[in-house]
């Protein structure tokens, strides 16, 4: 048996192995220093607002009690871990069929079903609830009033509303899933397109068919993306806010982000909105710590030095069923939402139909009233850089470009510098670097939103509360997680003899 290590045996023999790596150590100092001082200290000031009482200033654990005793609190919770868990299986159920034809299969319209799964990665899940409300509103949505159209010639008390509803439980999850299910489809096809053809080609020689193939060897590699895409749709949805404020809200019904979002409202209870953002803790470290365990269970390398790129399956004529199923989902997720925003948009009135024959006529609906007064000199009144002066909503669009590009920027390098660390630095602690990152799920965008702006406020040495600067920082520790979780499986599948190769290469050269 080994002998124990002592707590100062362990410290310096970490010390030596950092020593005999500065360049590794410091790299990983500076990224865990910064992330640190980005993500601790919000959830930091969160916690410490959850267990002071507000009227006392005392320490106190009320608002934790509140929690497990009153109905609402207990209500939102147990609905927010069922959508999660919905919107989690049925995300898979699409996501990996399209992955696969996408990246395995010689399905047709690959392309164009890859890049707009990505307009329905992008599309944020507010503005997607905002499309489906205009075509499942119960009295005035276009579809709802195409199918009362249809059928109201045939019955003998003919519908005045419905018979459709965005407005409930399934409504919400309906929606989610269309926006959530690109999180699963990239980080499988991603897998699958770097993945390693010999292992399937060696299971067609041992006579496996296509479908046990597809089954026993392909899907099995490609595990760790499919983990890490089911983690993030059940830690999204469980932070997700703008759906369930559009569509829960209306229909009297709340899930946790929603709950905490009233506690906002004034008088604010910072401390038991806080409070009631702790579940979300433990429930991410539990997911976390589940991937961890699935993926610990065998080696995941799909990318060594010889690897050639896989070729196409042939499934034969279900490509055809396979491309409708994608078409499908991309026409329902993408198409349907944005032509109802685009056709909202030009309508004078919502209601108001703009075809005749088609839908119930109504006549003077088409408008461009709502797009002149987007660039009408009338209204302008933001300055932008350059002096030119624009309308607010111009102006909007202009500071939203800007800002994201640069958060995106800085959010991609910070995640290859973490994800190469942790995953081939070999240095002691990247573990905790990895950990530190993930953090940033087991909070709902509200809540970290009050922990950035409380924090931020107090820090009077450090001026960026109210500037530009706060909306990136903000930007970054909400979405760092979701880049690093890409890279890290990217890397993961790549066989480190290859960069040992090119280490070699660049010696001898």
């Amino acid at each position: 048996m080994e002998a124990a290590v002592s707590p100062k045996g362990w410290l310096r023999g970490r010390w030596a192995r950092w020593r005999s790596e500065p360049v590794k150590f410091a790299s990983m100092a500076l990224t865990a220093l910064f992330l640190a001082a980005l993500i601790v200290y919000p959830f930091l000031t969160l916690f410490h607002m959850s267990v002071k009482d507000p009227a006392t200033g005392g320490w106190t654990l009320a608002n934790y009690a509140r929690i497990l005793t009153e109905e609402s609190f207990r209500a939102a919770f147990y609905r927010s871990i069922g959508l999660g868990l919905l919107v989690t299986f049925f995300s898979v159920l699409i996501g990996v069929p399209i992955a696969f034809g996408v990246s395995r299969t010689r399905m047709p319209f690959r392309e164009p079903v890859r890049a707009l799964t990505g307009v329905a990665f992008i599309i944020p899940n507010f503005i997607g609830a905002v499309g489906w409300i205009f075509l499942l509103g119960e009295n005035q949505g276009d579809i709802n009033r195409l199918i009362r159209w249809l059928i109201n010639p045939f019955l003998a008390q003919p519908l005045q509303s419905g018979p459709f509803t965005i407005f409930s439980f399934w409504g919400l999850a309906f929606i989610l899933i269309l926006h959530f299910y690109p999180f699963v489809f990239y980080s499988v096809s991603a897998a699958l397109d770097n993945m390693d053809p010999s292992y399937e080609e060696a299971g067609r020689m041992v006579g496996a068919g296509k479908l046990v193939t597809a089954l026993r060897i392909t899907l099995p590699m490609v595990a760790p993306a499919v983990v890490s895409g089911a983690i993030m749709v059940f830690l999204e949805t469980l932070a997700v806010f703008g759906a369930p404020q559009v569509i829960g809200v209306p229909a009297r019904f709340h899930v946790l982000t929603t709950r905490i979002y009233n506690l906002f409202e004034p008088p604010p209870n910072f401390a038991m909105a806080t409070a009631l953002a702790s579940p979300l803790i433990l429930i991410t470290a539990g997911a976390l710590w589940l991937q961890r365990r699935i993926l610990a269970q065998r080696q995941y390398v799909t990318v060594g030095g010889k690897t050639t790129a896989p070729a196409p399956m042939e499934i034969g004529r279900w490509r055809y069923a396979l491309a409708a199923f994608s078409l499908l989902m991309v026409a329902v997720s993408v198409g349907a939402p944005t032509y109802a925003l685009l056709t909202t948009s030009v309508t004078r009135t919502w209601g108001q139909s703009l075809f005749t024959g088609f839908l119930p006529p109504a006549a003077g609906g088409f408008s461009w009233t709502h797009y002149q007064q987007l660039f009408d000199p009338a209204l302008a009144n933001c300055d932008l850089p350059g002096g030119y002066t624009v309308t607010e909503a111009v102006c909007a669009v202009y500071n939203s470009m800007w800002l994201a590009a640069a958060a995106a920027t800085l959010i991609l390098l910070l995640a290859v510098v973490s994800a190469y660390i942790v995953e081939r630095s070999g240095a002691a602690g990247r573990g905790a670097l990895a950990g530190l990152i993930m953090l940033t799920f087991a909070f709902p965008s509200v809540a970290l939103a009050v922990g950035l702006y409380v924090g931020y406020l107090r820090l009077e040495w450090f001026p960026v509360f109210g500037t530009m600067l706060m909306f990136i920082l903000a930007y970054i520790t909400r979405y760092i997680a979701f880049a690093f979780i890409f890279v890290r499986n990217t890397m993961r599948q790549v066989g480190p003899e290859m960069e040992e190769a090119g280490r070699y290469d660049a010696v001898v050269v």
